[in-house]
């Protein structure tokens, strides 16, 4: 868990189907009527919405001269004023979403809210989760976690970690996966990482989508920049110790250059909000 979240995570989109017949279902199509009306409206005297629902003229006492009045004294059941005209349409679009509001009470809310760790229910998407490569920080044995310090280019992809991506794209097309949406972190490694994989799986730029907080690795606090082969072992057995099963022990110490002190719930947390967004 230390180090999953520094890195790339594969969505598959299944739910966009959904989606559209949600709002398919709640926003009525334009009617060729109602097109029709707002192109043949005459000019500035009179307007005859020709709208299912709304059958009305509107006659502006403002724009009224003595032929007007003649016209408007044939037809005293049909001209409003403008103020009566405005009464009408609030009157009538008032109790369009009043019965639209009834209607729709006993449907059932299609809202998800967050994903639960252990899930409770399956997830909708596929998600692929590959660690970053190896970094050039990471070659010489340093450990860097404080967020400010990840898009430096010191903490790019090394050699080693050019290969090793590039054999994980070709497992991934061996297994048929053609990822819909790359999530990647800003670190410098992981955005190398999702070039690669850009280029070895054809996914267009556009299907690249950068992740600024809910992918950052667990900050270690006062031993960050040190060795990774004596810090990694010491913070196991800090997790096993002292974590406990909602994992909100085992705080590193505090460094005085603002790395933070992340526990394993500060990352569980992270990666809920990462999936919930999707």
């Amino acid at each position: 868990m230390t180090r999953v979240m520094k890195g790339i995570v594969f969505l598959y989109l299944s739910w966009l189907g959904s989606l559209q017949v949600v709002v398919n279902g709640l926003v009525p199509p334009l009617t060729t009527s109602t097109t029709s009306t707002i192109s043949s409206c005459p000019p500035r005297r009179r307007l005859r919405p020709q709208h299912p629902v709304l059958r009305m003229s509107f006659h502006d006492d403002d724009l009224n001269n003595k032929n007007d009045d003649k016209d408007a004294d044939a037809r005293p059941s049909e001209t409003l004023d403008r103020r009566g005209f405005f009464r009408q349409v609030m009157e009538t679009s008032t109790a369009m979403m009043t019965t639209t509001f009834i209607a729709g009470g006993s449907s059932p809310a299609h809202a998800r809210g967050l994903v639960q760790f252990p899930c409770v229910k399956p997830l909708l998407n596929v998600y692929h989760l590959m660690r970053a490569g190896t970094s050039l920080l990471e070659e010489e044995d340093i450990w860097s976690t404080n967020p400010l310090f990840l898009t430096n280019r010191e903490a790019a992809l090394s050699e080693k970690g050019f290969q090793q991506v590039q054999e994980a794209c070709r497992i991934l097309q061996q297994a048929d996966i053609n990822p819909s949406v790359i999530k990647y972190s800003l670190a410098a490694s992981a955005v190398d990482t999702a070039m690669v994989i850009r280029d070895e799986l054809q996914v267009g730029q556009n299907r690249l989508i950068p992740e600024f907080t809910f992918m950052d690795p667990r900050a270690i606090g006062k031993w960050d920049m040190r060795s990774i082969a004596e810090t990694f072992p010491a913070v196991v057995a800090m997790d096993e110790l002292e974590a406990g099963k909602d994992g909100k022990g085992a705080r590193p110490p505090p460094n005085t250059d603002g790395t933070p002190q992340d526990t394993l719930a500060d990352q569980a947390i992270r990666l809920r909000q990462l999936l919930s967004g999707r």
